[in-house]
């Protein structure tokens, strides 16, 4: 941890230094993260984990594909007599559940508005495996002919429409003329079927099976759960031979060439987006390297021009020393330090960094060279009696360089 402290006040002081390169590469990797984590939330909760239901990736539905036609899908509504069929017939779902669109007048004293309903079948709520948030789901006793007519409501209608008041629930709402009391409010994401709230309802073997007198016949899209071990090729083979048999049984529902589809819920909700949403997201990683590659290439810009700034020696009377470059390759002592008569062998400070042999002469005021080993050389201008030149580039060089150092101090003194 000490270390790593270290290096924090390092870079922020280096950050500290140069403010505008130090904004440029915040704001750079900023946009990249800040764009990937708002493409990888999104495939999250719409393709990883798309539904609040428990074990959703075992939901399958049915569909009947005409193969004369070459567009993908096919009829996954089913009558009621055909839903129950399914149901009774299949060995491959250990529950199964329908749901069916209505629309839903709701009158008021500020008068009427339409909502989005969905009638739905024993055991939906349980089978969804998701509780209210206020109140209760549908009984057993709830979907009986002849029950108390009742229905529960969509959590983002209950806020939207009715302030999050919770004071609504037993109370009794006209709903396409019918008095029906709200028994329940469902948790934030629960959004079955997208409807804006459910009511109970039971299919019969009847064959005109309509919701209440004059209306359509109801269609049933069916939801199975698959049992434990069974896949989806499995159910599919299972229920082909279903399908075939009730296909003798309603004709005009069949075509003449057909076969089954078992889709999961989740692809038969988000299927198209898929492809799309994994290409914004290898956009968008791309956009994240580009931004760190933008990064790296100003850091290593930066630490070249900071190499620039090389200050020459120094000598007596502020003129600049100059370094002999056919000196380097000898052999010469690191942290060698030569003065005279306590002088320095540059009135400057130099320092001798890196850790290729190279020397380099100075001219001291004395008369005397001193030389050294390293890569490079730097100055600072430290005063007319400087201790003399410091180099770094040997440790075995170094420690004889600071006897002579200290050896020629008290000369000098």
């Amino acid at each position: 941890m000490g270390t790593l402290g270290q290096d924090l006040r390092y870079a922020l002081r280096n950050l500290g230094k140069t403010p505008g390169f130090a904004i440029v590469a915040m704001i750079t990797l900023a946009l990249g993260i800040g764009a990937s984590t708002a493409i990888f939330s999104v495939i999250d909760n719409i393709l990883m984990e798309p539904f609040p239901y428990p074990d959703a990736q075992r939901f399958m539905s049915v569909l009947i594909h005409d193969t004369e036609r070459s567009e993908p899908g096919g009829r996954a509504g089913f009558s009621g007599p055909e839903f129950l069929d399914y149901v009774e017939q299949n060995h491959v779902f250990d529950r199964v559940i329908a749901n069916d669109n209505l629309d839903v007048l709701y009158r008021s004293g500020e008068g009427t508005e339409r909502f989005n309903g969905n009638f739905v079948t024993p055991g939906t709520f349980e089978f969804l495996g998701m509780p209210a948030l206020l109140g209760r789901v549908m009984q057993p006793a709830d979907y009986e002919p002849g029950a108390p007519p009742v229905f529960v409501l969509r959590y983002k209608v209950w806020v939207k429409q009715f302030g999050a008041d919770p004071g609504i629930v037993n109370k009794t709402f006209a709903l396409n003329g019918t008095p029906r009391t709200l028994i329940g409010i469902m948790p934030p994401r629960f959004g079955w079927g997208d409807a804006d709230m459910w009511i109970p309802a039971k299919p019969s073997k009847a064959v005109t099976n309509s919701a209440y007198a004059g209306a359509f016949p109801q269609f049933w899209f069916l939801l199975g759960h698959l049992k434990p071990g069974v896949s989806m090729k499995e159910a599919q083979s299972d229920l082909t031979v279903v399908a075939q048999r009730l296909a003798t049984v309603y004709p005009k529902d069949y075509p003449k060439h057909f076969s089954v589809q078992v889709e999961s819920l989740t692809n038969l909700v988000v299927g198209r987006f898929r492809t799309t949403l994994f290409i914004v997201l290898a956009a968008v990683g791309l956009l994240l390297l580009i931004g760190c590659g933008n990064v790296a290439n100003l850091a290593a810009g930066k630490s070249d021009d900071a190499g620039k700034g090389v200050c020459h020696p120094v000598g007596a009377g502020g003129e600049p020393m100059e370094i002999d470059p056919a000196a380097s390759g000898g052999e010469h002592d690191a942290g060698d330090r030569r003065s005279r008569g306590g002088h320095a062998a540059g009135v400057g400070r130099t320092e001798v960094s890196g850790g290729i042999d190279a020397a380099a002469d100075y001219p001291g005021r004395g008369g005397d060279k001193a030389e050294y080993a390293g890569a490079a050389v730097h100055a600072v201008r430290s005063g007319d009696h400087a201790a003399g030149v410091r180099a770094g580039a040997s440790a075995e060089g170094g420690a004889e360089g600071l006897e002579r150092t200290a050896a020629g101090q008290r000369q000098g003194g």
